[in-house]
């Protein structure tokens, strides 16, 4: 059996630019500013936000005015507590 760093010895180390340059960046930006490979995705996920708004703000009227209702279904109740079926 060999050893590890005999074996592996004539490998050469790699070198990892250290510097990202600005113009790669720029570039990088650029395309991903016409890509248009997602945008069905943000259009869908806008949609079902917009949806969700008006259900919880119609959920929230809903809400309200069956509170109003209890309270006035409690409110008879208490009036005629002493009735009888």
């Amino acid at each position: 059996m060999t050893d590890f760093r005999t074996r592996y010895s004539r490998l050469e180390p790699i070198h990892v630019q250290e510097e990202f340059p600005l113009q790669r960046a720029v570039q990088s930006l650029k395309t991903l500013w016409h890509d248009e490979s997602g945008q069905d995705v943000v259009e869908y996920a806008l949609l079902a936000a917009l949806i969700a708004l008006s259900v919880v703000s119609e959920m929230h009227k809903f809400g309200t005015a069956l509170e109003k209702d209890y309270t006035t279904i409690g409110t008879d109740f208490a009036k005629h507590k002493n009735y009888k079926l």
